[in-house]
Parts: C-alpha cells; sequence; structure tokens
C-alpha cells in the first residue's frame, strides 16, 4: 500500500511539473543545444547526431528541456534531457514534440527514473536500483529470449523463509507456479525476475535489484504478486497494449518472445545465494555502494530534483545505460558481450 502510494504521488508531481507553467522547464532549440555545446541526455547516444542533424524538422524549433545535474561530480556539471523524454505523459499529449523520433526505437526495458522516498538519499537509491534493474532485465531479455540461451531456476528450498512464504500465499491465492531467476548485469548489482506460469500475454512476471540480495528477491516476488492483481482487474486493457506492441514487433518475429518473456528453462535448478551480513536497502550506507559501483563503471548519475519537500520525488538518469537496450529495425543497438550472448 505504502509503495503504490508513493508511486501515484510522485507519477502526479511529475505530471504537475510538465504542466505548471512556474516549473523550472528551459524552452531551447535543438540549434541552441549545438551552439551551447550542451550535453543532452535521454537518447542512445549511437543516434545524438541523427537527432541534432539540421535536417531533422524540428532543428530550429523550441522545445522544453528539464535541467540535471551530476550528482558524481565534485564540481558543478549540468545537462538537459527532453521533456518528452523524461514525461511519458507530456510526450503521449504533444506529438510535435520530439516524440516522433523516439517512435522510431523501441526500448526493451524502459523506466522513467521517477523515484520518491522519505528523504533525498531514499529516493536517490529507489531511482538508481530501478535504473540498473531495467538494465538487468534488458540483458535476461536478450541472453534468455531473443538468443534463446536456456535459464536456470532458483531452487525453493534454498531461498530465505520471507521468499518461501510470499512464493506459497502467491501460488495458493492465483492458482499458479512461481519461478525465479537471477539476472546477472555488468553492474554485478543483485537483481531477480519471478515469473509465473499462467498462459497470460504476456507472461506475468516481477523484477528486483538492490545492494541486498534478499531485498532483490523480495521486491521481484511482490511485484509479481501485485501485477496478478492488476491483471485481474484491468486485464482487457493490458491485452490491447500487448497486441499494440505486437503489432510494432510484426517485421521482427525474433523479438516476441522478449515481449512475452518467453524462455527455455533448464531441468536443473540453482541454490539462492546471498552473505549472512548483507547491507541495509536504503539510506547512506547503501548510497555510498552504489556510487562505487557506478564509479567504477565510469557512469555518471544525473538528477533532476522535481521536489525537495518531504517526501522528495526525483528523476534519476545514468548515463550510457539506455544505449544498452535500445533496439532499432529489430536488432539491438549496441553489440552485446560474450557474457549476454
Amino acid at each position: 500500500m505504502v509503495s503504490a502510494a508513493f508511486e501515484a504521488f510522485e507519477l502526479l508531481i511529475c505530471q504537475l511539473q510538465s504542466l505548471n507553467t512556474d516549473s523550472p522547464i528551459e524552452f531551447l532549440s535543438l540549434k541552441d543545444l549545438l551552439e551551447n555545446q550542451s550535453t543532452v541526455l535521454g537518447l542512445p547516444q549511437r543516434f545524438s547526431s541523427e537527432l541534432l542533424s539540421r535536417s531533422n524538422q524540428l532543428f530550429s524549433k523550441e522545445l522544453p528541456f528539464l535541467s540535471y545535474s551530476n550528482w558524481l561530480s565534485k564540481e558543478p556539471e549540468n545537462a538537459l534531457m527532453p521533456l518528452a523524454a523524461a514525461e511519458w505523459s507530456y510526450a503521449s499529449s504533444c506529438p510535435e514534440t520530439m516524440q516522433d523520433f523516439y517512435s522510431n526505437y523501441l526500448f526493451m526495458a524502459t523506466t522513467s527514473g521517477v523515484a520518491s522516498g522519505c528523504g533525498y538519499e531514499d529516493a536517490l537509491v529507489h531511482g538508481v536500483t530501478e535504473l540498473i534493474e531495467r538494465d538487468a532485465l534488458a540483458g535476461f531479455l536478450v541472453r534468455h529470449c531473443f538468443n534463446r540461451k536456456v535459464a536456470t531456476a532458483l531452487d525453493r528450498a534454498t531461498l530465505p523463509e520471507s521468499a518461501r512464504e510470499i512464493t506459497e500465499r502467491i501460488e495458493m491465492n492465483h492458482q499458479c507456479q512461481i519461478e525465479c531467476f537471477r539476472m546477472p548485469n555488468r553492474f554485478g548489482l543483485p537483481a531477480y525476475i519471478s515469473v509465473c506460469d499462467q498462459q497470460t500475454e504476456p507472461f506475468i512476471s516481477g523484477k528486483g535489484a538492490s545492494i541486498s540480495h534478499e531485498h532483490a528477491l523480495l521486491r521481484s516476488l511482490l511485484e509479481t504478486e501485485e501485477m496478478l492483481e492488476y491483471f485481474k482487474r484491468y486485464g482487457e486493457e493490458e491485452h490491447q497494449k500487448y497486441t499494440s506492441a505486437c503489432q510494432q514487433l510484426a517485421e521482427w518475429p525474433a523479438l516476441k518472445p522478449c515481449i512475452d518473456i518467453d524462455f527455455k528453462r533448464t531441468n536443473t535448478k540453482e541454490a539462492f545465494h546471498h552473505p549472512q551480513d548483507e547491507q541495509e536497502p536504503y539510506g547512506q550506507n547503501a548510497l555510498t555502494t552504489l556510487k562505487t559501483l557506478l564509479g567504477q563503471h565510469n557512469k555518471k548519475i544525473w538528477v533532476n530534483v522535481v521536489r525537495a519537500e518531504t517526501p522528495v520525488v526525483l528523476r534519476v538518469y545514468i548515463e550510457g545505460i539506455d544505449e544498452f537496450f535500445a533496439i532499432k529495425d529489430g536488432v539491438p543497438v549496441v553489440p552485446l558481450n560474450s557474457s549476454f550472448e
């Protein structure tokens, strides 16, 4: 209930930001960005030259941008993100903006980076872990759904007691079977996906990532339970979205298993391993761990403060993550490492 309330609140605050004329939104043209040598966030970097081309019909048109600051930088460093990339409700209602550009790309695992919390630290941890979770999901989809590598489920007997209890509750209430899988990722952050065997389209699943293995697994299970309840009430609407996505992928049938979350399993199971002295998933220590982890990969964390008062609402963006799961013309944009094949 608390999680749902926070999510509803953060979405409302972000939508108000995009509609409020007093919001700190800058109106600039792509021409201005080039002349000012501005850093632009929110699109696959490989295609930034395409967007900023003088042949782009939007090149001289003023468009709304949000200002972000680099959280990891000791010196002030700012960047701009198109509002059409940061706020989907704005993008869908303003087709004359860069939404047309984004519609040319299929993102396999997307998040707007919106996050909230009782304080700045918790909101930032929430945003960063969710972005890495979606990046891990993209790797899982490419590895097992696109490249058809078989996946190995976790041995339920080795799961923490709390995870077993939630799994049994879901299976009893929804007459289904649940399997959990690791989602290895380039950042080494614990991430898991829990998948329901009900023959829905797509298969219902939940994802979770955290500096704590147990917390990440519990998040994936609780999200699966949440989605099962949601489909009971809004299944028809979700099926319409699914049908629309399938139509987009009609030319590239190899990608349909990614939408279905359809993959093969091994007959064996793997044990769930986690340290006995895991860190708390939120707070300053968690933030320090994430900062170190991303610093090792030379990734910048960009933050736009939507609401500074409690509950804090942020937009978070990790530079370069979107390159991994962007799809154009039916193939991944960036060549995948062997670990994802």
